[in-house]
């Protein structure tokens, strides 16, 4: 991890260990909270922050515990293993989203949990994936931004699905921060990872959508269909890259958008 901004420029310092597994995604709060996810070792949250990695009272606390998720599990799960996707609200880093184990469900199938407590106890919501290449340890486990709360709206969060098994939309918004539903205009993904790279553009500024303030413009990619752009709030949603690449077989597996609005991905074609 990088110094922070008291420390002199270019100098580098190394976050403490504590992680088991290999390190698949990380995050950052505005209030310099971090959390990581892991392949086959756990989730995880640094009991400091960006200003404190030197104190060596500060750990990363695994978050998946059975004192944290037993009760959104409906008991004791056979195993806490890595976490397909982790992350806070960027203005509220007490509120995380993960795409954890779907215990008692069907095989393969995973789950997206909330927490409000900075991931000491979760809670699962009704959206339900079927991931059949893995998760957490599969081929597309370092795949970013399948979950993505609004900057400066941590009550719009937005979920998309690995496949689309049974399900008519592939793309799910909560406007209260824990109840989702399907954005009814984008259809199934049909290519793996799915829906990844999601994002919303701060340079944008806001707009005022039902009632919330919310970031004006956000991008969602859609395995097998498309990217699609919103200029107002979510509340529309329209498809921008398939027709200017020549084909709609894409998926996005990493994505950042930057300061001036510009958004960057990585594309695989036809699912490979």
């Amino acid at each position: 991890a990088s110094a922070g901004p008291a420390s002199p420029a270019g100098v580098w310092k190394t976050l403490p260990l504590g992680c088991g597994g290999l390190i698949t995604g990380f995050d950052l709060a505005e209030d310099g909270s971090m959390a990581c996810r892991t392949d086959v070792g756990n989730a995880y949250r640094f009991s400091g922050t960006t200003a404190t990695v030197t104190d060596p009272s500060h750990r990363w606390e695994p978050l998946m515990t059975y004192g944290g998720l037993g009760a959104a599990y409906g008991g004791a799960p056979g195993t806490y293993n890595g976490a397909y996707e982790l992350v806070m609200a960027p203005s509220r880093s007490s509120r995380m989203f993960a795409i954890l184990p779907n215990s008692g469900g069907a095989a393969f199938t995973w789950a997206l949990y909330r927490s409000e407590d900075a991931g000491k106890s979760w809670t699962k919501t009704s959206v339900v994936m079927t991931i059949k290449n893995g998760g957490s340890n599969g081929p597309w486990k370092t795949s970013t931004r399948k979950v993505a709360i609004d900057p400066i709206n941590p009550d719009v969060v937005y979920c998309g699905l690995a496949t689309s098994v049974g399900y008519q939309h592939s793309v799910f918004v909560a406007l209260d921060g824990a109840h989702f539903n399907a954005v009814p205009t984008i259809g199934p993904t049909t290519t793996d990872p799915g829906v990844c790279g999601i994002v919303f553009d701060r340079s944008s500024g806001s707009v005022v959508a039902g009632g919330q303030t919310r970031t004006k413009r956000l991008i969602v990619p859609v395995g097998g269909i498309g990217i699609f752009e919103s200029l107002d709030g979510g509340q529309t949603f329209n498809e921008v890259a398939s027709k200017a690449i020549g084909r709609n077989d894409i998926s996005v597996h990493q994505a950042q958008m930057d300061a001036d609005g510009v958004y960057y991905c990585i594309v695989i074609y036809g699912g490979d």
